[in-house]
């Protein structure tokens, strides 16, 4: 189980910039990210978002793909509001919430 939250949208995509994290992520919700935002170090070098890429484009296959969407998805440590599943892979998807389970994020 894999929880992505709004500010680690940036590590996910392997890329170094000077954005805050949700500034980041909001950029690139709303088609704002510019090439000057992002670039490469020896910290998040060019191969290792060449990596990430790839198992990005395994969920976006998954995405596109014939799947079933799923409603109230229990596991051990949370439940989520919906999900879809080719039946080999799933992902579960929320909104972001706070130890008291009110919604924090988008």
């Amino acid at each position: 189980e894999v929880l992505y939250k709004v500010q680690h949208f940036r590590h996910l995509t392997g890329v170094e910039t000077i954005l805050s994290a949700k500034r980041f992520f909001h950029n690139a919700v709303n088609n704002k990210l510019q090439s000057s935002h992002i670039f490469f170090s020896s910290k998040h070098p060019y191969g290792l978002c060449l990596k990430k890429l790839k198992h990005i484009n395994e969920v976006a296959t998954l995405a596109g793909s014939e799947s079933f969407m799923l409603e109230e998805i229990i596991t051990n440590t949370r439940t989520y509001k919906f999900g879809t599943t080719d039946l080999n892979f799933s992902i579960c998807m929320n909104m972001e919430t706070d130890e008291t389970e009110k919604q924090t994020g988008i």
